[in-house]
């Protein structure tokens, strides 16, 4: 289990955006028709037996709470999920405040053998809620399957990369993607000594963020310290399915292995 660092003070704007979206996707939800919620019911029903499926993509879509809910929580359960490779949740409210949709993917990390991918960008999540994945992870059987973390546009500040770096001796992260996040120097200069100690990073994304002078310093360092390690993240999302994609290709056909840190 990862243990908590200091508590970082919200950002009073971050908090006022955070606010203005509840708000705004609270009465989205409500104009969500019986019929809608029946179509989300089936769907969470028919995953909690599924086993051929391999990515979920909900990006964006108005799932009521409940709904959401339902649907993660069958993820976590076998078989729902025991395939699933990628699972893509951008701005679909998460980490609003007293949600308890960060604790149902944090379930489903924690069991999930073939999981890849996760994105959970613009979810205004929080350090409190991030600890939810990375616990997930460290607790995870025999190690987290994930690779890829798109964390890009939330609420994540020193105390998740806390959370993150203790994270990751337990992971298979090659991929971070971190944009637009409050980060301060404490949290990048943490995050970054442990990136430099994990062999298998290849990408860390730190665009729009709010670290200083020092903490641009570490991440030079880190950089190169690292020639593996690359910091553009063009097309980051598609990219890294495909690849993931590619590489299971492989794997299920016996031409290449994996191995963690």
């Amino acid at each position: 289990r990862v243990h908590g660092g200091a508590v970082d003070a919200p950002d009073p704007k971050r908090v006022a955006r955070s606010t203005a979206w509840v708000l705004r996707h609270k009465r989205q939800e409500q104009l969500v028709s019986p019929e809608w919620r029946d179509v989300w019911g089936n769907f969470s029903r028919m995953l909690a037996t599924n086993i051929y499926l391999t990515t979920l993509c909900l990006d964006r879509n108005v799932v009521p709470e409940d709904c959401l809910n339902e649907i993660l929580s069958a993820l976590a359960h076998v078989p729902g999920g025991s395939n699933l490779r990628v699972l893509s949740l951008e701005a679909m409210g998460l980490g609003r405040e007293d949600s308890p949709l960060m604790r149902r993917v944090g379930d489903f990390v924690r069991v999930a053998r073939k999981l890849r991918v996760l994105n959970v960008k613009g979810n205004y999540i929080s350090d409190a809620a991030m600890v939810l994945v990375t616990n997930a992870i460290v607790d995870s059987r025999d190690g987290s399957s994930l690779e890829v973390l798109l964390l890009d546009d939330n609420d994540l500040g020193d105390r998740a990369m806390h959370y993150i770096a203790q994270s990751l001796p337990r992971a298979r992260l090659n991929t971070i993607s971190l944009f637009g996040n409050p980060i301060g120097d404490a949290g990048i200069i943490e995050l970054t000594r442990a990136v430099a100690a994990k062999q298998s990073m290849r990408l860390l994304y730190l665009g729009n963020n709010a670290f200083g002078k020092k903490g641009a310093k570490a991440v030079d360092d880190m950089y190169a310290a690292n020639p593996q390690l690359r910091g553009e993240a063009v097309g980051l999302f598609s990219a890294s399915v495909a690849e993931m994609l590619h590489a299971q290709q492989s794997v299920d056909n016996g031409t290449s292995d994996s191995a963690t840190d």
